[in-house]
């Protein structure tokens, strides 16, 4: 009994083997009347407590197996609770689980499984519940859910079998839910902590729209280590507890593992709408919201499951609390897209291009420079950025772009979650009204434009952001490939030479500062490859929102009544003028010749943007309402208030653009490579070559957008994809919906950010009056048929224009065909 150690193998295998089959002679289907062996006599309640009592000796197979008989006893004859009570054996299973870590039971998904399931059995009897009510056995749960001493054992099905168990408990015992709401609660804020982010005590500042904005000024996204520290990896039968203060240094896997097991438990665990309730007001729903933009988070957690896994348990609370659940997620997206807007815009030229002046191309190149003394001096230089900043620096910056970013997509994840599941939703979460008030009316008095439009110009710097990023020719790679490379090589050379690890070798004042630099050089290249790649999921991300918000707005449900009809339509009338905001776009770019085709690159990802917007693959149908918009949406000057055509004629106009580029870099491509057989100098042969290299590239890259193009046409066009949808007629003739100024709540908050973060500096705000001036009167199609005609009309220009053009030899047999 005072042994460390575990009981053998074959004896703890023996005492499981007695223990089933007490169960299966004991409590099976017509033994009711048959009282349960060693009860009377106070054996059972002995053993269970040698069990209870030394939990580590006997293991936790042996311990979930003991707690099973406890439950059965108490199910078979719940007035039998006095004899174990003077025993004391509910009081030893409820003092194993109040011990310390240490020790407590070993670390087991069982174990965790039977702790709920246990609690109730002994909550039928008066006596039992008014001791569970006392204890702090619900507690060992907190540490299982935000310690990675439990990390593997609560993956797959473990987490939603507990929250399960826990729903039955608070099912049948509602004596027990505040309890229960406190543990769910209790874990997300421990989980927000551990995160690095900032617990609210309260939701007073949700009301201050000031307060809430330094509140999220002051927490800003931080960045986290890389490179994970190893999980433990122990079975269940040895003793994974750790030192006191390791659990803080975890990693960013562990925190979206932590993250995902507390959602799966949450979205199993609240049985009624009272419990919901309950976890509503005590901040549940917030800490849920906040758990998307932990500072500590790793950089691909936006994209993940994890995040997803979230967003699902959100989306559960939707039904009984859709309005502020919807203001919550609208206040913390509006803000995410801000800072996200000011890390990705600081010192940027006004429209399109080009982003974030220091992070304009990321070709970092190592330049040496003789000192006359024989030592080397390595530099870093920054590949067409004005006034290029030292790396640390660079990367600082770009690791502040990324994680603003990354919060951005995750809560627009969360939105376009919401959206899809609840259309009701819609009004709520995307009117920009509510991004700074703490109430909702549906007064039908219009809809106010804001954060759809800070989203699409959001959209807009990602694509600079991207095709600054992008990797011509994988010269990128292959250079952090090289590095790595001697990297590894020197790192073996010196671990050889001086017995130390690799972790100590920056602490070697004799390291060669080659080595250290060329490391830095590395991350930093690791860097823009993943922003890079967040890049390209937060395009994915944005394309499905405004989808997904275009098909809400054309929702049938949302017609019947017409404030919601008029909030609806609202947000799809703010996706028109941004999608023909991106078509000005395209037509106005001035293809500057830069090294990195960005122009081009940006001008190809917009227009898949469009086909995204408009198009639904899936059902095979147009977006009748957003087009019906661009139609009564007029293109406007930047020198005068001049109109001229509408918003399907952009279409055509980027169409015609995007080919006329392409026939201009067909045309140089040509050109170069006709010059270069006349050429007999190798060294001018060689610029020649990498100049019509360089301009096949271009002509690829506008092929691309050429097809994409095309193809939107094509569809649009294609009366059976206009009129794909059941209520296409009455989408394609809808009137214009109403909007209305920001109330003085909003207006007041409004100023606050914009005074401070700069907002007014980045972007022209479409306000209501901006929107009035944009759109034209009410002059919508009588009928889908002059919808039709029109739009047909609009298109056939560009297409004519290629038809006749003399280089349609030059053109995409694809597009040719169409």
């Amino acid at each position: 009994k005072g042994s460390v150690h575990l009981v053998s193998s074959q004896r703890r295998v023996l005492i499981k083997a007695l223990m089933r089959a007490m169960a299966l002679t004991n409590f099976s289907p017509g033994m009711g009347n048959v009282p349960a062996a060693g009860l009377d006599d106070g054996k059972l309640c002995l053993a269970l407590n040698d069990i209870f009592g030394s939990t580590r000796l006997f293991g936790s197979g042996v311990f979930s197996l003991a707690a099973n008989l406890l439950c059965d006893v108490m199910n078979h004859e719940p007035t039998s609770y006095w004899k174990l009570e003077k025993h004391g054996t509910p009081e030893a299973f409820i003092a194993a689980w109040e011990k310390p870590k240490e020790h407590a039971p070993l670390p087991s998904a069982d174990a965790l499984a039977c702790l709920p399931v246990t609690l109730g059995a002994l909550s039928l009897s008066a006596d039992g519940l008014e001791r569970v009510k006392k204890s702090k056995a619900l507690d060992a749960l907190v540490d299982a859910f935000t310690t990675r001493t439990y990390a593997k054992l609560l993956q797959g099905e473990t987490a939603s079998t507990i929250g399960g168990n826990l729903d039955e408990l608070l099912r049948h015992v509602p004596s027990l839910q505040d309890m229960g709401v406190d543990l769910a609660v209790d874990v997300l804020r421990r989980l927000v902590e551990l995160g690095g982010g900032v617990v609210e005590t309260s939701d007073k500042d949700d009301k201050d729209p000031v307060k809430k904005a330094k509140t999220d000024a002051d927490s800003s996204p931080g960045t986290a280590s890389d490179s994970p520290k190893g999980m433990d990896t122990d079975s269940a039968e040895k003793d994974t507890s750790t030192e006191p203060g390791t659990e803080k240094q975890f990693s960013p896997s562990f925190l979206m593992e932590a993250v995902a097991n507390a959602s799966h438990l949450i979205d199993s665990m609240l049985p009624t709408d009272e419990c919901g309730q309950k976890f509503v007001e005590r901040g549940g729903m917030q800490l849920l919201i906040q758990l998307h933009t932990l500072p500590l988070h790793g950089a691909s957690f936006s994209s993940s499951s994890q995040c997803h896994a979230l967003s699902v348990t959100l989306r559960a609370l939707a039904g009984q609390h859709s309005k502020e659940l919807a203001k919550k997620v609208q206040v913390s997206l509006g803000a995410a897209v801000e800072k996200a807007i000011l890390a990705m815009s600081h010192g940027h030229e006004d429209g399109f291009y080009p982003p974030y002046g220091p992070l304009r191309d990321f070709e970092w190149a190592w330049i040496k420079k003789n000192d006359g003394v024989g030592d080397a001096v390595w530099e870093t230089v920054g590949h067409g950025a004005p006034n290029p900043l030292p790396m640390d620096s660079t990367a600082w910056k770009a690791k502040k772009v990324r994680a603003a970013l990354a919060n951005a997509e995750a809560l627009l994840n969360l939105a376009t979650t919401l959206i899809r599941s609840s259309p009701g939703m819609l009004p709520t979460l995307c009117s920009g009204d509510d991004s700074w008030t703490s109430h909702r009316s549906h007064d039908a008095n219009g809809w106010v434009p804001g954060l759809i439009t800070r989203i699409s110009h959001l959209q807009r710097l990602v694509h600079a952001t991207a095709a600054a990023l992008q990797d011509e020719g994988g010269l990128r790679k292959m250079e952090m490939e090289e590095r790595q490379k001697k990297i590894k090589e020197y790192v073996a050379e010196w671990c050889k030479r001086t017995g130390g690890q690799e972790k100590d070798l920056e602490k070697d004042p004799n390291v060669d500062s080659k080595i250290l630099m060329a490391k830095q050089a590395v991350e930093v290249l690791q860097l823009m490859q993943s922003l890079q790649s967040l890049s390209n999921h937060f395009v994915t991300s944005h394309n499905y929102f405004c989808s997904s918000l275009a098909k809400a707005a054309s929702g049938i449900k949302h017609r019947h009544r017409e404030e919601y009809s008029v909030q609806s339509r609202g947000a799809a009338c703010e996706l028109a003028v941004q999608v023909c905001c991106t078509l000005e776009t395209i037509a106005g770019f001035e293809f500057k010749e830069t090294e990195d085709h960005r122009d081009f690159r940006c001008a190809q990802r917009a227009f898949d943007d469009v086909y995204a917007i408009l198009i639904d693959s899936r059902r095979r149908c147009s977006q009748g309402l957003v087009l019906n918009y661009m139609r009564q949406h007029y293109k406007r000057r930047a020198d005068s208030t001049a109109t001229d055509g509408s918003g399907l004629d952009l279409i055509a106009e980027a169409f015609a653009v995007v080919w006329q580029q392409h026939r201009r870099c067909v045309e140089k491509a040509d050109a170069a490579k006709a010059a270069e057989k006349d050429l007999k100098d190798p060294v001018a042969q060689m610029t020649l070559e990498t100049e019509a290299e360089k301009w096949k590239t271009r002509a690829d890259v506008m092929e691309h957008a050429l097809k994409t193009g095309i193809g939107l046409i094509q569809q649009l066009t294609n009366v059976a994809v206009l009129m794909g949808s059941s209520v296409s007629a009455t989408l394609l003739t809808a009137t214009l919906p109403k909007f209305r100024a920001p109330n003085d709540v909003a207006k007041r908050a409004e100023t606050y950010v914009n005074g401070v973060l700069g907002l007014d500096g980045i972007m022209t705000r479409n306000d209501a009056a901006v929107f009035e001036q944009s759109m034209t009167e009410p002059t919508a199609a009588a009928t889908a048929k002059q919808f039709a005609d029109a739009l047909h009309a609009a298109m056939l220009p560009a297409l004519m224009k290629v038809w006749n053009s003399g280089r349609l030899k030059s053109c995409p047999t694809q597009v040719l065909v169409v």
